[in-house]
């Protein structure tokens, strides 16, 4: 995913994700280096793909039955958030659950924060609040 970066220079963000869920992001061309980790998704990844107009926004399906919707441009900032949520990282947004074998998900260009999603289960189609 590319954008531009200080003093004009285009700034290529990479998001991989392993057989087990991890996802880690490299900035290029820094040499491939991890800048970020994040552990959500329990079973591989499926699908994911950047917003089309929030830089640092991305959704992810997982054969883990869910879906999650990340800002990576949310920090970490101390005393906020609840004892419950403590294990979930900033970054996270939205899970969505409910459809089995999540297999695809595309962001829709006109609708803001509106996905669609196919599944063995069929298809959904939701808008988030939160982009």
């Amino acid at each position: 995913h590319g954008r531009e970066g200080p003093k004009g220079l285009y700034v290529w963000v990479v998001c991989l994700f392993d057989p087990r869920g991890d996802r880690s992001l490299s900035r290029l061309p820094q040499d491939g280096v991890s800048i970020a980790s994040f552990k959500q998704h329990s079973g591989p990844v499926t699908s994911v793909e950047w917003h089309p107009s929030e830089g640092s926004v991305l959704a992810a399906a997982g054969a883990d039955d869910q879906i999650t919707q990340w800002d990576l441009a949310v920090e970490q900032e101390g005393g906020e958030g609840t004892a419950e949520l403590a294990h979930l990282p900033p970054q996270l947004l939205f899970i969505h659950q409910g459809q089995a074998e999540v297999k695809e998900l595309h962001w829709h260009l006109q609708c803001p924060g509106l996905l669609l999603s196919t599944a063995l289960s069929g298809f959904d189609v939701f808008r988030t609040v939160s982009v």
